[in-house]
């Protein structure tokens, strides 16, 4: 599958194979056992595991096996129907909704064609090499009165380009900042003299008005072009006629005495720390800018506050002085214990080598802490195990992680064996479990509790119990009628990794089996 992978290591569909030959496909709608099998099998695979559990609680199994066998679909439309169902239902992703209910599909034993998840495209549409970047758009605004009009600009194009993907696309450029204005009328080149020409007010922009160069939208002013409020309230500058900027984005710099009898040229922009945002607007001789003394004023207002509420609160510099205590003799009192010279002759160090704990481990495997062993699983009328029981060697299946098996003949059972099996830990315990009962051929069976009833000739698993071994997943019986007649009992012991197999004489009954058990073994 593409993106996420589930079950890279084919280890949660084998877990699942594995839930299915010990307990049946039952075992797929019953969240609780499988939950507590996964758990022992996929320690490392939280995601299958709760994904597996979900699709137990979710129904996946009866949900398949109604899509297949009661309306006749195939295969692969069930899974889809599923997947559609937990991806809706249970907010599941519809990659991890496709494996579950493949694999529950396969546990239930149906053929399913491999599949791959599909994959995403995201198609990236590059820019065509017409297409430029444009700044943000604003409304435009009027220009200055008898001011020429900047350079102008190409109107935007609209003209649709062919993108590398044989779709077309729309050049969506936005206008420009300001929309230029047309040129004024032609008129003698003669400069007029500034005072000649009226102040014009600053626009209203209800933007703040962009810089002349697109390229750089947010350029930061130039030190030059800050002003100090301090300095233009401490001196006023001379009266000088209103100057006229060039264009909307040019700074005025007052001009030179004027010549009598001649004409004065249009004044070069500057950017000098004098130059003021705007060009004044009165007629009377340059207005002297308030913004510092509001500044100033504003300061002083502040300070005559805090002075007053400090007086009040007696906080600095009004705060009363805390009177230093007096620097008389000072008197140290220890609490420190007196040191006792101790009469006990000093310890010499030990030149013996410390003790290196052994790192060998003990050969084959062992059992974990706290397990108990075989021999006291065993029925109660075995009295003596070291006589009674011998090691069995010739078992037909696979124990993985094998700790002890035993091959018993119980005293009050003539012509019938005992055979008791324990493992190292949970997880070859499931192994262990899965194949004994795919070689004893045990199947799918009808009915749910032991002896079989009549006509039938296994039943199980059911769950058991009793005051020592409290009812839990995976601690079940089965029983069913070897090849030869015999009765057959098997139990497990999933806490401490043991299950027990015993084989009655031809000559006992099921009830007679079922009866022995009962006071011997549960």
């Amino acid at each position: 599958m593409s993106g996420d992978s589930f079950d890279a290591n084919g280890e949660a569909h084998e877990a699942l194979s594995t839930a299915v030959s010990s307990y049946g496909a039952r075992v797929l709608g019953d969240p609780r056992i499988l939950g507590n099998l996964v758990t022992d099998l996929l320690p490392d695979m939280p995601r299958e595991r709760s994904l597996l559990v979900a699709a137990a609680e979710a129904g996946v199994a009866a949900e398949l096996t109604q899509h297949v066998e009661g309306q006749h679909l195939d295969v692969e439309t069930a899974i889809a129907l599923v997947a559609r169902s937990l991806t809706e239902n249970r907010l599941l992703d519809p990659a991890a909704s496709i494996w579950v209910s493949t694999e529950y599909a396969q546990a239930l034993g149906y053929q399913v064609r491999p599949q791959a998840a599909p994959t995403v495209v995201h198609k990236v549409l590059a820019p065509t090499p017409t297409e430029t970047v444009a700044p943000p758009q604003s409304p435009p605004v009027a220009p200055l009165p008898t001011v020429p009009p900047p350079p102008a600009k190409s109107e935007p194009s609209f003209t649709p380009a062919a993108s590398s993907g044989g779709e077309t696309r729309i050049d969506l450029r936005p206008a420009p900042r300001f929309t230029p204005a047309p040129p004024p009328p032609a008129a003698p080149r003669n400069p007029v003299p500034p005072a000649a020409v009226p102040p014009a007010a600053p626009p209203q922009d209800p933007w703040p008005p962009a810089p002349a160069s697109a390229g750089d939208l947010w350029q930061q002013p130039t030190q030059a072009s800050i002003q100090d409020p301090w300095a233009k309230a401490a001196a006023a500058p001379p009266a000088q006629p209103a100057p006229q900027p060039q264009n909307a984005w040019q700074q005025p710099a007052p001009p030179g005495p004027a010549q009598p009898g001649q004409a004065q040229p249009w004044p070069t922009p500057s950017s000098g720390a004098g130059s003021p945002p705007w060009p004044s607007v009165g007629g009377s001789g340059p207005r002297r800018p308030r913004r510092g003394l509001l500044l100033g004023g504003t300061i002083a207002v502040i300070i005559v506050l805090y002075l007053v509420i400090a007086a009040v609160a007696q906080t600095f510099p009004f705060s009363k002085a805390t009177p230093k205590p007096s620097a008389g003799p000072k008197v140290v009192v220890s609490t420190t214990p007196a040191v006792i010279p101790s009469t006990t002759p000093p310890v010499i160090p030990s030149t013996t080598p410390p003790v290196v704990p052994s790192t060998t481990r003990p050969a084959g495997p062992s059992l974990a802490a706290g397990v108990k062993p075989l021999k006291v699983l065993l029925p109660t009328d075995i009295a003596d195990a070291s006589t009674e029981c011998s090691t069995q060697t010739d078992i037909p299946w696979t124990n993985p992680g094998l700790v002890r098996a035993l091959d018993c003949t119980a005293p009050d059972m003539a012509g019938g064996d005992i055979f008791g099996y324990q493992v190292d830990n949970n997880r070859d315990f499931a192994k262990a479990w899965a194949n004994y009962n795919a070689w004893a051929k045990f199947g799918k069976s009808s009915s749910e509790s032991c002896p079989p009833p009549s006509g039938q000739s296994q039943a199980g698993p059911i769950e058991w119990n009793n005051n020592n071994f409290p009812s839990r997943a995976g601690q079940v019986l089965e029983c069913f009628t070897a090849s030869k007649g015999e009765g057959v009992y098997v139990w497990t012991y999933p806490t401490e990794n043991t299950f027990i197999i015993v084989q009655a004489p031809k000559s006992w009954s099921f009830s007679q089996l079922h009866e022995w058990w009962r006071v011997d073994a549960a």
